[in-house]
């Protein structure tokens, strides 16, 4: 289901890959909507991590601004030991399957947030706690608030320090989240959606790229953030040899630098090649 306004639309372009407060973003779904607006775009899609947008929000905030909003989800995955994320968009948000998927998710995040808490408790026992003890209640919570809260205690200069310094070290020692990319893929699937790989890493192999081909997935995210020109080749040409779509977006969280909302979209014929992929998989 894509959520759309009888208004009249702006460029006739769309970012695919946006996060707001629900997961890791600092923007408000109404404050990205405006900023959607006030950028240009034509449509936008939501995509917070392990968590299900709210259809009734996003249907006032189609009929708020005019934009095409498109329900999305960045889901935990791993296909063998490689960490992988994975975009739903388009899917029907009362599905069962897909959204007990997300509750199983987000139940690993709080088992994950609690032991972060613990090994940084462990690190620095003079973190102050009053305000990190929210984050164990935040729906969708991760490495990111941790890192922003070390960034506002001066125990680092930045998010990229804190991670160096504290979280990455720390994953190491902790379980990953995630499901198995192909019981995500499915679940998207029973659900009405499309399921495309978010911001494919470099150093793959061949089998891996054939293993991938074999769980259904729809497409490929072939631009955003910093990928490098010849490696948004190289995806590209995945997505012809296996007959994938291909998606772009701007990872947009809210924290600055190169990720700022609608540096990479798609335009109108790439957004309908990719909702296509639903009738394609007899989901429509």
């Amino acid at each position: 289901m894509v959520r759309k306004a009888p208004m009249a639309e702006l460029l006739p372009v769309f970012d695919m890959h946006i996060h707001s407060t629900r997961s890791d973003g600092l923007r408000s779904p109404m404050e990205l909507a405006q900023m959607a607006r006030r950028s240009g775009l034509a449509g936008w899609a939501l995509t917070d991590h392990d968590i299900l947008p709210d259809p009734e929000v996003l249907d006032y905030l189609a009929g708020q601004t005019g934009l095409t909003i498109i329900p999305g989800v960045e889901i935990s995955t791993y296909q063998g030991d490689r960490l992988l994320h994975l975009l739903g968009y388009g899917f029907d948000v009362d599905t069962g399957s897909l959204a007990d998927l997300c509750q199983s998710l987000l139940q690993q995040r709080r088992e994950r947030m609690e032991q972060m808490v613990a090994s940084i408790q462990e690190k620095i026992p003079r973190f102050d706690l009053r305000e990190i003890q929210q984050l164990r209640h935040h729906a969708s919570a991760g490495r990111k608030h941790l890192a922003r809260e070390l960034v506002r205690q001066k125990w680092v200069s930045s998010t990229r320090g804190a991670f160096e310094k504290y979280l990455t070290p720390m994953s190491k020692e902790l379980p990953s989240i995630g499901v198995p990319l192909a019981e995500a893929v499915k679940a998207i699937h029973s659900a009405g959606g499309v399921a495309v790989l978010a911001h494919p890493p470099t150093g793959m192999s061949i089998d891996d790229w054939r293993l991938l081909a074999t769980v259904g997935l729809d497409g490929l995210e072939t631009r955003f953030g910093r990928v490098a020109h010849s490696h948004r080749r190289f995806l590209e040409a995945r997505s012809t040899e296996y007959g994938w779509v291909c998606s772009a977006g701007s990872d947009y969280h809210g924290d600055g630098g190169r990720n700022q909302l609608g540096t990479h979209t798609v335009t109108r014929e790439q957004l309908d090649a990719i909702l296509a992929r639903r009738q394609a998989i007899g989901c429509a």
